[in-house]
């Protein structure tokens, strides 16, 4: 006899999806495209994959913390709020500095997961509405969509990040805000709502916490 029990997935009428790791990830890891662009010109900076994460996680953390949002309330530009994390990393403005941050704004430095195309195409002419919900850096963001050719999926309007949010995941206000922008638009029923992320506290848990569905991509 089968004992299994059979459940009905809720419907899917908003779907939103974070960017970074989800949808695009770098072509290398991060360590080695620092390692490799430094490394040309100073052997002194590359550092083990261990080390660097560490570092570069510490260095973030420092800048983020004197300058939220990618230092949006003081009307930085992004560039430069890199430059303080990679001067923060690295210990001083070393010229290499310059071509790591050149490097991570051409589309050579990423790549979109095969399956993103086929899926976007396959629920295209679907009532699901399809939204990027991301903390990611907003210029990366726009050049990933515009690159990549997702713009025949996302509409601008449908892309919400949390520097323009001014709140950001994984508290769960950064999703009611979707919500209540979508709402305005085209109703949605809160049951009907879902979010893919890679991040378990960014997205899943996140998520959830807003009451939306989520799907979690193991594998990637």
């Amino acid at each position: 006899m089968n004992t299994a029990t059979k459940f009905k997935l809720p419907r899917c009428s908003l779907l939103t999806m974070d960017a970074y790791d989800t949808l695009y990830t770098p072509r290398e890891p991060i360590a080695v495209a620092y390692n490799r662009i430094a490394g040309a010109i100073s052997s002194d900076a590359v550092m083990e994959t261990g080390e660097f994460k560490r570092r570069f996680k510490s260095a973030f953390q420092s800048v983020w913390q004197k300058y939220p949002n990618y230092g949006k309330a003081a009307h930085m530009p992004i560039d430069t709020f890199w430059r303080y994390v990679l001067v923060t990393l690295y210990g001083g403005n070393y010229e290499f500095i310059d071509d790591i941050i050149k490097h991570f704004e051409t589309r050579e430095a990423y790549k979109v997961f095969d399956d993103v195309q086929p899926f976007l195409n396959s629920i295209k002419n679907s009532k699901v509405q399809t939204c990027i919900a991301s903390n990611a850096e907003r210029r990366i963001v726009r050049l990933i969509i515009d690159e990549f050719g997702l713009g025949n999926f996302f509409k601008p309007q449908d892309i919400f990040l949390s520097y323009d949010l001014e709140t950001y995941k994984p508290d769960s206000r950064f999703f009611k805000l979707i919500l209540e922008h979508v709402q305005r638009r085209n109703p949605v029923s809160l049951d009907e709502a879902w979010h893919v992320g890679e991040d378990m506290e960014n997205d899943v848990n996140c998520a959830l916490d807003a009451v939306f569905c989520c799907i979690f991509p193991f594998g990637y």
